[in-house]
């Protein structure tokens, strides 16, 4: 007797596979415990001041972001109702509503999407309509604090990322990270590389040569205290070992 089901639905029902795949949908990982104690499970905390989602996204950062901005820019009117200068007014935006937009702005606002872009533009548009003056885009900002991030990362060769931001043979621009996702073709490191070969060589000479510079006149500065610290020592010595009949201006005059 044939059966009417397809021959792979009844091997699977005989080898008890069905079963098998419910299991896999309800299979749970194991807990994490630290000091016996289980880790709970988030789907967002908050580190240094940056929300972190699980879905590795950052609508929960930047909707935490708007939220600040927009309680600031009520202040940011009342104090124009005020009558307060263009200046203060702008001096009020710096410190209080742009400080909480672009907080740890390398680490986000690369991978942030198009609809987050555009409500933190518009914090940014209805601030400069209060202050009636232009005020720096976050973009600009993006860019200006990933090359000099990037700078420090070159000058400092104890960075544990100093290796990422590597010259090419020639000298004249960095050597370009892989990446097969947008997801980190939008992170720090490959914008911040391609920011830095996108300026004049000269500048990036200048950057390895002041850094070369610093190096070595710390060396020299290092070696020549040290020289002169052996001498005097040495110089001591001979007094401590030379004649008594051995006159001040005999001293002297050996010494020169």
């Amino acid at each position: 007797m044939v059966s009417g089901e397809p021959p792979l639905t009844q091997h699977l029902q005989d080898q008890g596979a069905g079963g098998g795949f419910q299991e896999t949908k309800q299979r749970t990982h194991t807990p994490i415990t630290i000091d016996k104690t289980p880790v709970e499970r988030v789907n967002s905390f908050k580190f240094l001041c940056v929300h972190i989602s699980e879905d590795l996204t950052w609508s929960t950062h930047t909707d935490a972001v708007l939220k600040k901005a927009n309680q600031r820019l009520f202040f940011l009117r009342w104090l124009r109702k005020f009558g307060m200068s263009p200046i203060i007014l702008k001096t009020f935006y710096t410190f209080t509503i742009e400080s909480i937009l672009t907080g740890c702005i390398n680490a986000w606002f690369g991978n942030s999407t198009a609809g987050n872009r555009k409500a933190l533009k518009r914090v940014v548009r209805t601030a400069s309509h209060i202050v009636v003056g232009e005020l720096p885009s976050l973009q600009d900002i993006y860019t200006r604090q990933c090359i000099r991030k990037a700078r420090r990362i070159i000058s400092d060769s104890s960075h544990p990322s100093h290796r990422l931001l590597s010259l090419l043979p020639s000298g004249r621009r960095l050597r370009s990270i892989r990446s097969r996702t947008s997801r980190l073709r939008d992170s720090f490191f490959p914008q911040a590389i391609r920011l830095m070969n996108s300026m004049p060589h000269t500048a990036l000479y200048h950057q390895q040569f002041n850094t070369e510079l610093y190096i070595h006149t710390a060396y020299y500065t290092f070696s020549s205290a040290v020289v002169c610290m052996v001498i005097c020592k040495l110089f001591l010595q001979f007094l401590e070992h030379a004649p008594k009949n051995f006159t001040h201006q005999g001293t002297c005059a050996v010494v020169m």
